[in-house]
């Protein structure tokens, strides 16, 4: 299990030198150590470990068939030639999105795991901090990606971290993770990248849907905060608000006509190409493409993905995949938010919900760290242990 922990740390890693490799033009053996080592021990655990977080004879049902129409797809996409290899091992878009989850599933995460991460978390917060301010003194759109990819290498653990603010003892950790909220939403303002604004903002709603619906913490408490913090930002927002009009993200638009000057384009190629009951109901394969008049990647227009987490799933298997990962993740949400007695599974519920409603801006598959947590979260959400603990037993299983 150790080992796999190590590898689930460095996947950031992996995604930055990925890019910076792409950007510079050098090789780096990370790229492919990552995600081989990521493979192999997930595939040890996988056959070592037998899933005991499900609810229902149904949950193990969907679990069989989401796993056999994984594997489907995986053996379906098979070329006999070299690159295809290569693209395998370290394509964070191409194989192991899908090949992944289904390991995911089977891992067993205890408290101590968690207790690491968390506290790993906790340790690289300020250094990510100080990336953050050194991104920010240094902004660049034309180098924006590995900005955020840079900070990730830190900030992993971050979403986590900040849905379970209120239960920190330490007032430090509290500050530490404010600030890096408010820094991270003005990386995000300034180069325009609005789906990650939008993970941002439901971060910070569903930490406070949390706190609100906590009985470790105090209304009064929460409400005095909220109106100090008011006090201390609204004067700031309102003498820099014309300043904050000219950031890219504005500049871009928020509204319906800006979301089709963006998008338009690529969802009408989208629907006018993919027209036949075989691409819905089981896509078109995970070496499969759909036209793009904008930016196609061949000289026929066609591309191999979509800036868009639910038909990007439809393109690659169809509406039988995407109804595996409603399943999970919405039976997820559920039984984590709302049939349980800790803050804890809520917060791991509210990553999958938060990743669903991004999936309508961009949160695509991808072989990277939040979406790996995502997979993780599904047992965890499931797992009566888990839920049936109370905040104060969650407190002295994971030191926070």
């Amino acid at each position: 299990m150790k080992s796999f922990l190590y590898f689930f740390y460095l996947i950031p890693v992996f995604i930055f030198v990925s890019q910076l490799q792409n950007t510079v033009s050098f090789n780096s053996i990370i790229k492919y150590i990552v995600p081989v080592g990521f493979l192999l021990v997930s595939i040890k655990l996988y056959l070592k470990n037998k899933p005991d977080w499900f609810q229902s004879p149904k949950d193990r049902f969907v679990f069989l068939l989401f796993s056999l129409f994984s594997f489907y797809l995986v053996f379906d996409s098979i070329r006999l030639e070299v690159f295809y290899v290569q693209e395998f091992l370290v394509g964070e878009l191409f194989v192991l999105p899908y090949l992944l989850p289904v390991f995911m599933l089977t891992i067993k995460i205890d408290y101590k795991n968690l207790n690491q991460y968390i506290d790993i978390g906790k340790r690289l917060l300020f250094p990510g901090l100080i990336v953050l301010v050194l991104i920010i003194l240094s902004l660049n759109q034309e180098v924006w990606i590995l900005h955020i990819y840079f900070y990730e290498i830190f900030l992993f653990a971050f979403p986590l971290m900040f849905l379970m603010i209120h239960e920190f003892q330490e007032r430090r950790i509290h500050i530490l993770l404010y600030i890096t909220i408010v820094l991270m939403v003005f990386v995000a303002v300034f180069y325009g990248r609005r789906a990650l604004f939008l993970d941002l903002f439901l971060i910070f709603i569903f930490s406070q849907f949390i706190k609100f619906s906590s009985q470790s913490i105090s209304k009064r408490m929460l409400i005095a905060r909220f109106f100090i913090f008011g006090i201390l930002v609204l004067p700031i927002l309102l003498f820099y608000f014309s300043d904050f009009l000219q950031l890219n993200m504005f500049q871009r638009g928020l509204n319906r006509a800006a979301w089709e000057e963006s998008r338009g384009q690529v969802l009408d190629d989208f629907f006018s190409d993919f027209d036949s009951a075989g691409d819905w109901m089981v896509g078109r394969g995970l070496n499969g493409t759909v036209k793009r008049m904008l930016s196609g990647t061949d000289e026929n227009n066609q591309g191999r993905g979509i800036e868009n987490g639910y038909l990007m799933l439809v393109l690659k298997g169809g509406n039988v995949y995407f109804f595996f990962v409603l399943y999970f993740f919405l039976r997820g949400f559920y039984l984590g938010w709302f049939k349980t007695n800790n803050d804890l599974t809520k917060a791991f519920a509210a990553l999958l919900i938060i990743h669903l409603l991004g999936m309508i801006g961009f949160n695509i598959p991808v072989f990277n760290h939040r979406y790996m947590l995502l997979w993780l979260s599904v047992p965890i959400c499931f797992s009566k242990y888990y839920r049936e603990c109370t905040n104060s037993e969650i407190r002295s299983l994971i030191k926070l």
